[in-house]
């Protein structure tokens, strides 16, 4: 699977500066002993997560497809003298000389997968890398969040010299959601522009339910958010708890 992440990550963590990652990294650390685990983080992005993972006792192993946000993660880690490996794989068919206590998908990273038989291999690779009794702990918007909140909407993004303008199209079809991303970046008195495209695919939950079963998890548990209410048909993404 090519990474779409090329443009983006230079920009990634100024756009996203009021994600409350330590809140996450509370909800996940629910679900497992944390200290002296080995933590797989796949689709780790820039890798904030692996950080606080790594500070609390973790042995954690980032992997993503973009090279780009490796190199941002790898850089973190380094200034802050912590010891997170990281490895550029597809995560449809990744594999690494690691048995893992957890494995953590966050922000919508499955939804970047492009077909159901992606989704069944993503999570077969997953398996075949957790301890039994390891946990699977990972999330993806709904179908409520591609129909009624991506759509054919239209979103802008501002913070410290950077101005993303964002606009979505759904193909009802194939179920799949194309980002267009016009990025404008102060860069010495003036801005200059970046584009990138995107693709999400929406997966019905049944697909997931029955990928998960399919590949010998065992589904705990789906959530709406980080306090473990349970899901209604308004809500955006689901937070799954699989265990093998």
């Amino acid at each position: 699977m090519k990474s779409e992440y090329t443009v983006l990550p230079a920009f990634y963590d100024i756009l996203n500066s009021d994600v409350d990652y330590e809140k996450y990294a509370d909800y996940l650390s629910t679900f497992f002993d944390v200290k002296g685990s080995n933590l797989l983080d796949l689709g780790c992005g820039t890798g904030d997560l692996s950080l606080i993972f790594a500070t609390r006792g973790a042995r954690v192993l980032g992997l993503d497809a973009s090279f780009e946000m490796l190199t941002l993660a790898q850089h973190k880690a380094d200034k802050k003298g912590l010891d997170v490996f990281y490895t550029c794989q597809d995560m449809t068919s990744f594999t690494t000389s690691r048995q893992y206590d957890a494995v953590i998908s966050t922000f919508d990273s499955l939804n970047y997968l492009k077909s159901k038989t992606d989704l069944d291999r993503t999570f077969q690779s997953v398996y075949s890398e957790l301890k039994d009794g390891g946990v699977f702990l990972f999330d993806m918007n709904s179908e409520y969040k591609f129909t009624h909140v991506y759509k054919d909407n239209s979103y802008v993004l501002e913070n410290d010299g950077v101005f993303c303008a964002w606009e979505n199209y759904f193909d009802e079809k194939n179920k799949k959601c194309h980002f267009y991303i016009n990025i404008f970046a102060e860069e010495k008195g003036k801005y200059t522009r970046y584009y990138e495209e995107q693709t999400q695919k929406m997966f019905l939950l049944k697909d997931i339910k029955a990928s998960l079963k399919k590949c010998g998890f065992t589904l705990e548990n789906v959530y709406s958010d980080f306090d473990k209410n349970e899901i209604t048909k308004t809500t955006e993404r689901y937070y799954f708890v699989a265990r093998k």
